[in-house]
């Protein structure tokens, strides 16, 4: 069913905007470019600016507007609507990104890479399993089969807001364990076992990383995980897991991370999961290795 911006009680006329238009840019812009720009501009203004101060200065991510977004159709919005998309214009997503922007960048980041860099390669590249398979889910913002947080062991114990984000299906790394008193290093974060892994020795690397290899094995046990019927899809599989082993077996940090790398791309030729490399690069951005 056609979106209709309307009918989310969130049309206002471009005076409420207090945007001057030097250039009459919108009298360029389609009658649905429109809408979709003021709904986005409502939303900014009732849920956002009220609110992105305050997580300014207590350093958290909205994550409570997530789900309102997707339900917007922020995610994916230029995509057709079998995929979970609004069916738009590339201006319309501009005008959304240009709003979004306008209240806080890293809202803006959050929809801009779930749209371009994670589900447009999907839309452009994927076979029509994974499309069907990943881009309505990712449209409506659903939880990744594999979640990883990466936590500074020197912030101390994590606020209600992130320890609302972490599941039994969570695996949590404690970051910078070599700046910190050993004895101040929580076990459990969130009711979850956390792996404490130091960047000057790689202490702790190899259990990080055979916890990744075991979801990675547990995907592809008999009821785990779609059957490999294809002679590609099993010679990737052997890939993933050779380069986890050569992982688990190496000394060299830099050499580490880039067979982690390897086994995800390995991996995603499987299944198509290219956000198991994104969260892989937030860990070794996080550690400063392999960079």
């Amino acid at each position: 069913m056609q979106r209709n911006w309307i009918d989310w009680g969130l049309e206002f006329k471009m005076a409420d905007l207090k945007t001057p238009d030097m250039f009459d840019m919108d009298s360029a812009l389609s009658a649905e470019e429109r809408q979709v720009r003021d709904a986005v501009a409502r939303f900014v203004d009732e849920r956002v600016l009220p609110m992105i101060a305050d997580c300014f200065e207590s350093e958290r991510f909205p994550a409570e507007l997530v789900p309102e977004m997707a339900e917007m159709g922020l995610f994916g919005s230029t995509l057709e609507e079998r995929y979970g998309g609004a069916g738009l214009s590339h201006v319309a997503y501009g005008l959304i990104m240009q709003e979004l922007e306008r209240g806080d960048s890293g809202i803006r980041s959050f929809a801009s890479v779930q749209s371009s860099l994670v589900m447009f390669p999907i839309h452009r590249y994927g076979s029509d399993e994974q499309k069907e398979r990943w881009l309505p889910a990712l449209a409506r913002a659903e939880a990744a089969d594999l979640k990883v947080m990466v936590l500074d062991a020197a912030d101390g114990a994590p606020g209600p807001d992130i320890a609302a984000l972490i599941d039994q299906d969570t695996l949590v790394a404690l970051n910078k364990i070599d700046l910190v008193d050993r004895e101040a290093i929580p076990d459990m974060v969130g009711g979850v076992v956390a792996t404490a892994v130091s960047v000057k020795t790689g202490e702790n690397l190899e259990a990080l990383l055979g916890a990744i290899g075991d979801r990675v094995a547990a995907g592809f046990a008999p009821g785990g995980g779609p059957p490999l019927t294809r002679l590609r899809h099993r010679a990737a599989l052997g890939d993933c897991r050779a380069a986890l082993d050569r992982a688990l077996a190496g000394t060299a940090i830099e050499l580490i991370a880039e067979d982690v790398r390897l086994a995800a791309r390995a991996l995603g030729r499987i299944t198509g999961r290219v956000d198991v490399e994104d969260l892989l690069d937030v860990i070794f951005r996080d550690f400063c290795i392999g960079k």
